[in-house]
Formats: structure tokens, sequence, C-alpha cells
């Protein structure tokens, strides 16, 4: 993965990080309802979220600090403080690539929104750097889910261990993680993010065509239809 740029790192990551999320909020929902608090200890480190009068716990691993005052995200390793908690060790292994693979952002302490692909017209502009915050961590250290915390006006990005289990993704989710990664400029290279999804997921395969390509589970399929530069121009579930 050498000379990968951070908006690489975003694609190749943003797939299987968006199953991901999605099984998570359904089981959150399904278990704690729409009302719901969170707590995170990252001395513990336990982050617990409740409601409904049950709870979810789960180990959080702190990966970077999104501060909207001065736009800049701030890596776990280098907030005084924190980052010889255990909860920081994860955000040292992003420092780590970075430096093997010379993706530089990843080894400066500080760095700024303006290096990650800008937010969609209409989005909050804080909220679209933590979510490539977390789909570079996720891609690079081969975790998920993640869970956003807000401190103040500071999102907190974290990689969860130790939660709840999650059911594997289906395939007909594909149908709202692939067009919610292209809106929200997270996936640029379509084709690409697709290889590095069934990269992830041994169990789905991808018949490529002139037309596309068409990914199965063996109990179903989603076409991606692309045009001759690779554009997405049309998603079907068939079954």
């Amino acid at each position: 993965m050498a000379g990968l740029t951070l908006d690489q790192i975003v694609n190749d990551g943003a797939l299987w990080g968006l199953l991901a999320q999605h099984s998570l909020s359904t089981e959150i929902a399904g278990r704690l309802g729409d009302r719901r608090e969170h707590d995170v200890d990252l001395a513990a480190p336990k982050l617990t979220i409740s409601g409904d009068g049950a709870s979810i716990e789960a180990v959080p691993h702190l990966i970077a600090s999104v501060a909207p005052g001065p736009r800049t995200v701030r890596w776990a390793w280098a907030l005084p403080e924190l980052a010889e908690l255990p909860a920081a060790a994860l955000a040292r292994r992003l420092r780590d690539f970075g430096q093997s693979q010379g993706v530089e952002p990843l080894t400066r302490a500080e760095v700024g929104f303006d290096e990650f692909s800008p937010s969609p017209e209409g989005s909050d502009e804080t909220d679209s750097v933590a979510g490539q915050v977390a789909m570079i961590a996720s891609q690079v250290i081969g975790e998920v889910p993640w869970f956003i915390a807000q401190a103040g006006e500071t999102k907190v990005v974290t990689l969860l261990q130790g939660g709840p289990a999650l059911p594997r993704p289906e395939i007909g989710d594909l149908m709202a993680a692939l067009p919610e990664g292209l809106m929200a400029g997270q996936i640029t290279d379509a084709p690409r993010a697709i290889r590095s999804l069934l990269n992830r997921i041994p169990a789905w395969r991808g018949e490529w065509g002139p037309a596309g390509v068409r990914i199965s589970d063996g109990r179903g399929n989603v076409d991606v239809h692309l045009d001759g530069d690779g554009q997405v121009t049309e998603i079907e579930a068939n079954s």
C-alpha cells in the first residue's frame, strides 16, 4: 500500500466501515431504542451506551480528536495526558503505518481539515472529517466498528472492541452503503472500493464484466453498473 493518500485509504475502507456501522446502529436501536445516552471512560477504558432500561458496553480505543475551532485533527498518540493511556495504543499503529508507507499526514501530530476530502454541500465539516478519520483507522488497523463521541464542540473518534456481537453484513446492505459513500465523497474510485471490500469479506464474490460487477454471497446478488470511467451509473439488487 505504498504511496497511499488519505483519500485513497478512506476510499478503500469506506464500504467495509459503512456496512459495520449499519450493523452497529441496527443492534443499538433494537436493544436500546431511540432515546440513548453514552459515557466514555478512556482510563478504564469503557464505553457505555444506555437506553430503555438496558445498556451496551464496549472497549473504546482512542484514535483522534477532531476540533472545528482550529479545524484540525490531532492523533491520540499526540494528545497531552492521553497519549500514554492503553486506550491510545491503536493510534500509534496509524503513526507506524504512516512512517513505513510514506503517508506523511499520519506521522504528524496535527493535520488540518484541508488535507481531507471536502465535506458535501450542506453537511457538517467536522462530522465529515471525523467520519473520514474513522474510516482511515478502520482500514489501516483492521478493526470495525467505530464510535464518534461529542466532547463540547470536538468530535472524539474511537474504534470499538468487545462490544455486542454484530451480524455479518448482508449483500442487500450494499444498496444503502454504496450510495451513502458516494454522496459523502468518501468513495472516489468505486471499482477500487469494491475490490477492497471483497478482500475483507472472502465469502462474497465479485464477477467483473464490461457493464460493471455482480457481487454475490450465494443467497443473492447486487449488480453495480459502471461507465467507462468507473463511475457508478446504477445499483440493482437481485434475489
